[in-house]
């Protein structure tokens, strides 16, 4: 195996194990491309991990996960054998063998190139958050970045699967045939259309600092569900374009128990006042109090990315966004690191009280490339108990 990153790890809170997820690209990102997954053998995450490797049809690129009880899904945007884009690729993996440790665990996967249009990509699964035991077709999400400058629509996905005959395993939503309809955004671009538009859009306070990108053409890590054993909550974020900056937009979209079916419950967004919010994540306590964090900056004095949070309390009016609070200050500037200000972060529910966010982001402690640290903090709503 090649350590290519995209690492991600998951606490399963239905089953109480611990997973690490990697794509391996091959020498010289060639190939032969695999999905590699180790699950714990029991609570302790430094202990023995089951591993396995899967193989990836072409270069497997943003993988992002959603976990539920019985299996595991997957999805990534397929790249081809150096032959451009393919489509999407979505996976599901038989959880109740991998936690068994059996060798024969089925992966199942479609590539979907939308029927010849590559409409659909950058789709999130769901991600249960709610210790749920039920099992049925995974929701995804995604597929935003079709219309520029943006749209009233945020596209949906159903992956049915079926081990026993994975021919007739189904996905549902494709060529953005399921759409959701939210409040109109735009995109987090800048630059003119078909000239130079770009995603590398956030001022830094330093000297020869570079523009940081908004990833403002997908929705962002993770799609939490949350059940509360009536109904089904989804809570996403993504980066769109206000008047002055950009800010992180955020949704909960809603099912009834046993459905597919999600609508708009509410949107929400941080302050329209100069400063750039980007690279968020959100989820939903026990309570229905919703954590969303970012990272912030802009072009003013002192003003370093540094990392966010802020959030709705169960019973404030809809579609509001309380006032904000710094998790940590940044200290300095990223000057040359191709752009990039990570993938993504992580806004987790704690699966030991479903009251307690724990929330992963980025900072530098002095300007500098490829210098970052890796900040992370745990939040709390009082009246959750």
């Amino acid at each position: 195996m090649d350590n290519d990153g995209d690492i991600i790890i998951q606490w399963d809170k239905s089953n109480h194990r611990w997973l690490a997820f990697q794509n391996d690209f091959g020498p010289a990102f060639l190939g032969p491309y695999q999905t590699c997954i180790a699950v714990s053998e029991t609570a302790d995450a430094t202990g023995r991990f089951f591993r396995y490797a899967f193989p990836q049809p072409g270069f497997p690129d943003y993988p992002k996960w959603g976990l539920t009880s019985t299996i595991y899904y997957q999805n990534q945007n397929d790249f081809g054998l150096d032959d451009g884009f393919q489509g999407v690729n979505v996976c599901a993996y038989d959880a109740d063998s991998m936690l068994k440790g059996k060798s024969k665990a089925q992966q199942v996967c479609i590539l979907d190139n939308s029927n010849g249009t590559f409409f659909d990509d950058s789709m999130l699964p769901a991600d249960d958050d709610s210790d749920s035991k039920k099992a049925g077709p995974e929701v995804l999400l995604g597929s935003i970045d079709n219309f520029y400058p943006g749209g009233p629509t945020v596209y949906e996905y159903v992956f049915t699967v079926d081990f026993k005959n994975p021919k007739k395993s189904t996905l549902a939503g494709i060529n953005g045939s399921m759409p959701i309809l939210v409040p109109r955004y735009d995109l987090a671009f800048c630059g003119a259309l078909n000239i130079n538009l770009t995603t590398y859009c956030v001022p830094q306070p330093s000297p020869g600092s570079e523009l940081l990108d908004t990833l403002g053409d997908r929705l962002m890590y993770r799609l939490a569900r949350f059940d509360d054993g009536n109904k089904q909550h989804f809570l996403v974020t993504h980066s769109v374009n206000d008047t002055t900056a950009v800010a992180a937009r955020w949704y909960e979209f809603r099912a009834p128990e046993g459905s597919t079916s999600l609508s708009l419950y509410q949107s929400g967004q941080t302050p329209d006042d100069g400063h750039y919010r980007w690279m968020g994540s959100v989820a939903m306590d026990k309570n229905g109090d919703i954590a969303i964090g970012y990272s912030r900056s802009s072009a003013a004095s002192g003003d370093y990315p540094s990392i966010y949070y802020a959030g709705q309390t169960e019973g404030d009016p809809l579609g509001t966004t309380e006032r904000e609070a710094r998790i940590k200050k940044g200290e300095g500037s990223q000057l040359n690191s191709f752009n990039r200000w990570g993938d993504y972060s992580s806004m987790a529910l704690d699966g030991a009280d479903s009251c307690t966010f724990w929330y992963a982001n980025e900072y530098y402690p002095a300007d500098g490339s490829f210098l970052w640290a890796t900040w992370l903090a745990s939040l709390k709503f009082p009246n959750c108990r």
